[in-house]
C-alpha cells in the first residue's frame, strides 16, 4: 500500500477529527489546525482520502513539536503510514533545519508510544499533571 503525500490544508483535520484512532482529539481541533499553519504539515491519503495528517510546528532555533492524527484506516497500513511519516519528518527537518523535535504522547495509548520510538524519539518524562509523555528526538 502506498500512500500519496500532499501538503495539508486546515479543512483536512475537520475530516480527520470524526474519524480519529484517538477520540479525545476532538477537544484540539483548533489547536491542530493553529499548529499545521505555523510550520510544516503534510496529509497522507489512501484512495483518495484523507486518513492521516502531521507535521511539525516551529518553535523558532531550529526546535519543533512534532504532530499527528490518524484515522483509524492507519492502523491497516502500518508500514505505508510509518515510511509516509519518516519520510515527510525527514523533508519538514531540512527544508526548516530542525535540530530537536518534541512530541507528546497521552498515557495509555501505547500505540502512539511505539511509533514516536519506531521514529527515533526518546521518552523524557511525564507531563506535571501526568496525562501525557513528552519525547524528544535530536536530529
Amino acid at each position: 500500500m502506498k500512500i500519496e503525500v500532499r501538503e495539508f490544508v486546515v479543512g483536512d483535520g475537520d475530516i480527520l477529527v470524526p474519524v480519529a484512532i484517538d477520540k479525545s482529539v476532538e477537544k484540539w481541533r483548533d489547536w491542530a489546525a493553529s499548529m499545521a499553519v505555523a510550520g510544516c504539515a503534510f496529509t497522507g491519503m489512501v484512495d483518495g482520502r484523507v486518513s492521516c495528517a502531521a507535521g511539525i510546528k516551529d518553535e523558532g532555533n531550529g526546535k519543533g513539536t512534532a504532530w499527528a492524527i490518524f484515522s483509524e484506516d492507519c492502523g491497516r497500513y502500518p508500514r505505508a503510514v510509518y515510511r509516509a511519516v519518516r519520510t515527510m519528518l525527514k523533508v519538514c527537518c531540512e527544508e526548516y533545519g530542525f535540530t530537536m523535535l518534541r512530541a507528546e504522547s497521552k498515557v495509555g495509548f501505547p500505540a502512539s508510544q511505539r511509533f514516536l520510538e519506531h521514529l527515533g524519539f526518546r521518552k523524557v518524562r511525564k507531563t506535571v499533571k501526568g496525562k501525557h509523555f513528552y519525547y524528544r528526538l535530536v536530529i
